[in-house]
């Protein structure tokens, strides 16, 4: 498991991947992050629609980790 995988899995989110999006989904917090390979974007949702819909450090860190691996920084 990559270190990225390893921080998402701690702030408890799951992992769903296709051909062409990496999904992380945190049905706790009802938040989805959502790497777009083709687009090389990354987008994040907070699917229950409460405000404000921010990131903590932790989200933050393992966006940053899943970049790095996906070698887009």
């Amino acid at each position: 498991m990559s270190e990225a995988d390893e921080t998402f899995r701690k702030i408890e989110y799951e992992k769903i991947e296709d051909s062409k999006i990496l999904k992380y989904e945190n049905i706790k917090k009802n938040k989805r992050i959502y790497f777009i390979k083709r687009t090389v974007r990354c987008s994040y949702y907070n699917v229950s629609g409460e405000y404000p819909a921010c990131l903590d450090m932790q989200e933050l860190k393992a966006i940053y980790l899943k970049c790095k691996e996906l070698e887009w920084i």
